[in-house]
C-alpha cells in the first residue's frame, strides 16, 4: 500500500476532475438509496450530452453546489484507490457503480451540506476515517482490502457486522466519532486554561474591541459567554468551579466584591 496523501491533495483531485463530472452519473435523489447497482447503491444515471462548462453555465446554485460534491465523491474515490486498489483496473461502468455507493452511504447525499464548506468539511472528515482505516491496515499486516463495492456499501457492512467480522470502511466509523471528542475535550479544556488566565490576570483576550477597558467581572462575563455558546452544562459548571476555586470571594458575577466594578451615579441635589 502506497502512503496517503495530505487531505489538501484531494481537493486538488476534486480540482482536476471537474472536467470528468460528466461522467460520474451519480444518481443525487436524496429520496432514493435502497437498491440499485449490483444492490449497493442506486442505478446509475446516464451522463447528459452537453459539456461540463455548457452544463454549469445553465445551472442555478444548488445544480452548481451538487456538481462541486460529485466533484468531492469522485476525488475521495481516486485518493482511495491509489492507497488500497492502485494495481486494479476499473472501467467507467464500475466507477460509476462504486461512486453511487460512496453518494449514498459513505457521504449520505451530502444531506446537511448546503455550502461548498460544509461539504468540503464533510468530505475531510471521511478523509480522515480513511486514513484510520489504512493505519489500521499498515498496522495488522493487510496485503489487500476487500473489493470497493463491499468496502464502502452498508449492505455488506451490516452482513459483516451480524457475522462479527470486519474489514468494512464503516467499521472505522466509531473511531472517528471517539477521536473527535477526545480531540473537542481538549479543546475545552484548553478554553478553559485561557478563560482562567484571562480572568486571574485581568487581561481581555488580545485584540477584543474595547479589551483595555474591561473590568474582572466584565472578562469574566465575556468567557462566561463563549463557554455558554458550546452548550456544554458540564464545561460551563467546570468552569465556575474554577474561576471560584481560583478567586477568594469569586461566587459568582452577582456576589462579586462592588469594588472591582465601576459605578458611576448621579445623587440629585433635591429630594
Amino acid at each position: 500500500m502506497s502512503n496517503v496523501d495530505k487531505p489538501a491533495t484531494g481537493l486538488e483531485i476534486a480540482k482536476n476532475e471537474a472536467d470528468n463530472l460528466t461522467k460520474i452519473g451519480v444518481n443525487t435523489d436524496k429520496g432514493t438509496g435502497k437498491g440499485g447497482a449490483n444492490g449497493h447503491g442506486v442505478t446509475p444515471t446516464a451522463a447528459p450530452a452537453i459539456s461540463i462548462m455548457d452544463e454549469l453555465a445553465i445551472l442555478d446554485a444548488p445544480g452548481r453546489l451538487r456538481h462541486f460534491q460529485k466533484s468531492l465523491i469522485r476525488a475521495f474515490w481516486e485518493h482511495t484507490r491509489q492507497c488500497f486498489w492502485s494495481e486494479e483496473h476499473f472501467s467507467e461502468a464500475h466507477t460509476r457503480d462504486i461512486c453511487n455507493i460512496l453518494w449514498n452511504d459513505v457521504f449520505n447525499c451530502f444531506i446537511h451540506c448546503d455550502t461548498e464548506d460544509q461539504s468540503v468539511n464533510w468530505y475531510l472528515r471521511r478523509l480522515s476515517q480513511f486514513e484510520k482505516a489504512r493505519k489500521y491496515a499498515v498496522k495488522v499486516g493487510w496485503v489487500s482490502a476487500l473489493p470497493p463495492k463491499c468496502y464502502y456499501g452498508l449492505r455488506f457492512y451490516n452482513e459483516q457486522t451480524a457475522k462479527g467480522q470486519r474489514g468494512s470502511f464503516h467499521y472505522t466509523t466509531k473511531w472517528l466519532v471517539a477521536d473527535e471528542a477526545a480531540d473537542k475535550r481538549m479543546e475545552d479544556q484548553k478554553l478553559l486554561k485561557k478563560a482562567l488566565i484571562s480572568i486571574i490576570g485581568k487581561k481581555a483576550p488580545r485584540g477584543l474591541d474595547g479589551g483595555s477597558d474591561m473590568t474582572q467581572i466584565s472578562i469574566y462575563q465575556y468567557w462566561q459567554g463563549r463557554v455558554k455558546k458550546l452548550n456544554d452544562s458540564v464545561l460551563l459548571a467546570q468552569f465556575e468551579e474554577e474561576v471560584v476555586a481560583s478567586l477568594s470571594g469569586f461566587k459568582s458575577y452577582k456576589n462579586i466584591e462592588f469594588a472591582s466594578i465601576p459605578v458611576k451615579m448621579s445623587v440629585p441635589s433635591k429630594m
